[in-house]
């Protein structure tokens, strides 16, 4: 037998020629049959595998359905509760909700940039302005510049104390001296019903019956026995006028106020407070008498 190719002897028993390594008709070498088998064993394989997922799966759809028949007929299973549907009033809530914290969680920047208010989607034709409406902005301007200096004028205003706050001030004051000349008397040199401190100021000063002017008056008014004690600015030489006036008249107390002569305050046997007395001729007679004892 010879090679169809080179035209070589060939032996028998030959697969390929051992000249040319042209295959012996008649003899299919083994290395061609390989690619055949192995195609066929991956078609196989693959075969195999999707015929195992196949069975798989249906038997996994079988057990979950004999499992859990509920599934199949749509019931609530036991133990589990049936998930509530949300309502469009829940689904805004939440969204507001989002919306609210995503606002909350932004930083706060100057520069960052402000969403443009929503337009109607129709527009408003402005009609032609008058002369009182072109001017009235200029005058709303000007009220507004004003109106902090109206305001400030006004708290200022406010803020000040009243004529009775000052009055309790004097009366507060009055009351202080009165105190240290009753505390220090018994130190102060008595002459004749009147006290004098070391430096010579006279600060209290006392008159019972027989002064003809306080006599004059109390009989002009219906008054007959009487007492008085007049008290003096202690720290002061220039005010003359006593500050305070304890009076026994006919056994009743009475005690009068007075600020730089003014009288002030009149307080009476029943302890009646009369913050707007009337300085009358009779309580300008005491006053004046108890001013001319001290010089």
């Amino acid at each position: 037998m010879r090679c169809t190719r080179c035209g070589n002897e060939l032996k028998k028993g030959l697969k390929f020629c051992p000249r040319c390594g042209t295959p012996v008709p008649g003899r299919k070498p083994a290395g061609l049959r390989r690619p055949g088998l192995i195609i066929g064993f991956c078609i196989f394989l693959l075969v195999l595998l999707l015929g195992i997922g196949g069975a798989a799966g249906y038997m996994l759809g079988a057990f979950d359905s004999f499992l859990y028949p509920a599934l199949e007929s749509g019931k609530e299973m036991p133990g589990k509760e049936k998930k509530k549907p949300e309502t469009e009033e829940t689904e805004g809530e939440g969204e507001d909700e989002e919306e609210a914290e995503a606002a909350e969680a932004e930083p706060e920047s100057a520069d960052r940039e402000t969403v443009p208010a929503r337009t109607l989607p129709t527009e408003v034709p402005t009609l032609p302005r008058t002369a009182a409406e072109t001017t009235a902005p200029a005058r709303e301007a000007a009220a507004e510049t004003t109106a902090p200096a109206s305001t400030l004028a006004a708290e200022t205003t406010a803020a000040m104390p009243t004529p009775a706050a000052f009055q309790e001030d004097g009366i507060a004051y009055i009351r202080q001296v009165y105190n240290r000349t009753v505390q220090n008397q018994d130190h102060y040199q008595q002459t004749e019903g009147r006290y004098y401190t070391p430096e010579g100021r006279l600060v209290k000063a006392v008159v019972v019956n027989g002064n003809p002017t306080i006599d004059e008056a109390m009989r002009k008014n219906g008054y007959s026995d009487y007492r008085l004690e007049y008290y003096y600015d202690d720290l002061s030489d220039e005010e003359k006028n006593p500050v305070f006036l304890f009076a026994v008249i006919d056994g009743k107390e009475y005690r009068y106020y007075f600020e730089q002569g003014a009288f002030i305050r009149r307080i009476g046997p029943e302890g009646s407070v009369n913050d707007h007395p009337d300085m009358n001729s009779f309580i300008t007679a005491l006053r004046d008498e108890g001013a001319s004892y001290r010089p």
